[in-house]
């Protein structure tokens, strides 16, 4: 029996969100789940444990690809609990950043519009206006 990677399972994850038709509540449930696990990804005590069994990086950008595919596939981008993730941003690299300044322009919300600034600063080849502009769509 072949076995999957951990960050092969986030993939699988974010698959399965192109596809599902599950209730808004079991969406946002899983997606503020899987926020939670992002978030726990930070800590360092964590970081220390699951080093030894997975690669964080990888594991990280996959379940961020995934809530990407969420909030792309599924209207719930404006209630999922996002916080967390925002207190947590400044620990990941240029990919990790810019899948989650994606997902923050994809509520619409104005709350964001400082941490996308700040956050895409931190990287040269990322523009905040790209961001700010879909941000912008659509205020809530």
């Amino acid at each position: 029996m072949e076995k999957i990677t951990y960050a092969q399972m986030f993939d699988y994850l974010s698959d399965l969100f192109d596809n599902v038709k599950w209730s808004e509540s079991t969406l946002i449930e899983v997606g503020n789940t899987l926020i939670e696990r992002l978030t726990a990804e930070s800590d360092p005590e964590m970081v220390k444990h699951t080093s030894k069994i997975y690669d964080r990086l990888e594991v990280t950008e996959a379940m961020l690809n995934a809530l990407h595919t969420l909030v792309l596939t599924h209207d719930v981008s404006d209630k999922l609990n996002l916080s967390p993730l925002t207190a947590v941003i400044h620990t990941y690299d240029r990919e990790c950043t810019e899948t989650l300044l994606s997902i923050l322009s994809c509520t619409h919300q104005w709350q964001y519009k400082d941490i996308i600034t700040e956050n895409a600063a931190r990287f040269p080849e990322l523009s905040a206006e790209e961001f700010l502009a879909e941000l912008g769509t659509e205020l809530k």
